[in-house]
This record gives C-alpha cells, structure tokens and sequence, in this order.
C-alpha cells in the first residue's frame, strides 16, 4: 500500500494557490507599470514636455482596463475562499474623492499655477498606484468591500487626470507677462 495516496483537498488547495498567485503576479505587473508611469510623468512634468504627459495621463487612464477589473475581482473571490471570508461583491459602496485641482480662482502667477497643476497630476497618478495596491492587497486577503472600494478610488483619481491635465496644458499655453 502506498504511503502517499493524493489527497484531494491538497490538490485544490494547491490549485487555488496557483490561481491565486497567477492573479497577484498579473496586478503586481499593473502596479509595476502605475509606479513606471508616475516617474514618467514627473519627468515629463519636469521638462514641460505636453506631448509626453498627455501620453503618460492617457496611459494612466486606460491601465484600469475591463482586464484588470475582472482579475481584481477573481482574485477577490479566490481569496475570500482561501481566507474563508465573504465576497460579497453586490454590497460594496464606496467613497468618492473630491473634484482637484485648480478651480479657477487661484490669483498667483502663470508659474504658480502652473507648478500646482503639475503637483496635482503627481497627486492623483500616485493616489491611482496607492489605491490600486490596496485593492490588490485586500483582495488577495478577499476582503472585497475593501478592495472594490479602493479599486474604485483609484479609478476616479485616473478619471480626474484628464482634467488636470488639461488645466496644466493651458497653463503652459498662456503666454508669459
């Protein structure tokens, strides 16, 4: 009689662990690329080249793909099994950041706004990797009202780059006094 009969319990479990370590490798690589991204763009920030952080904020906008949603959630799922806790994804609500920004009314020079336009686009690309690696963490740990929570903050700070960046390319191109 063999000392080692395949337990199946092992064997899923050892599955649900590739599963699971699969999903965290794939987000890992998006967190890799939001952290890339926001040297890039303060970079480009830096040297006032519009045509590069436009192309980083759009880049920003767009790594949060239906891809990266439905990975998120998996892993959600799979660690809620793994941890044995709920993942009840229906009942999540979240909180929503406020509008930033310049609204208009900053009295400073041209290079002060300027300068707080660009803050703001460091601000909210870091504010998308922060939320996203909480999201990621709290799913792998299945905690889903957590990680839909911050996955959403994240998304509504890559949304509000297009209008920072639209307010730090007009400041770019107001002409100097």
């Amino acid at each position: 009689m063999p000392d080692s009969d395949p337990n199946p319990a092992d064997a899923v479990l050892e599955r649900l662990d590739d599963e699971i370590t699969f999903l965290v490798d794939n987000l890992r690589d998006i967190s890799d690329s939001l952290t890339d991204l926001a040297c890039y763009l303060d970079s480009s920030l830096t040297r006032g080249d519009s045509e590069q952080v436009g192309g980083a904020v759009d880049r920003v906008r767009v790594i949060l793909s239906t891809q990266v949603t439905d990975d998120l959630t998996a892993l959600v799922g799979l660690g809620a099994i793994r941890h044995g806790t709920s993942a009840d994804l229906d009942t999540v609500t979240t909180e929503r950041p406020g509008p930033t920004g310049d609204d208009g009314t900053h009295q400073g020079t041209l290079r002060d706004r300027e300068a707080a336009a660009a803050q703001d686009l460091r601000r909210l690309v870091a504010d998308v990797g922060d939320h996203f690696d909480l999201a990621r963490i709290a799913a792998e740990r299945g905690n889903a009202q957590r990680s839909m929570t911050e996955y959403r903050l994240a998304r509504r700070a890559a949304h509000l780059t297009a209008d920072a960046y639209r307010l730090w390319a007009a400041c770019l191109a107001e002409p100097n006094p």
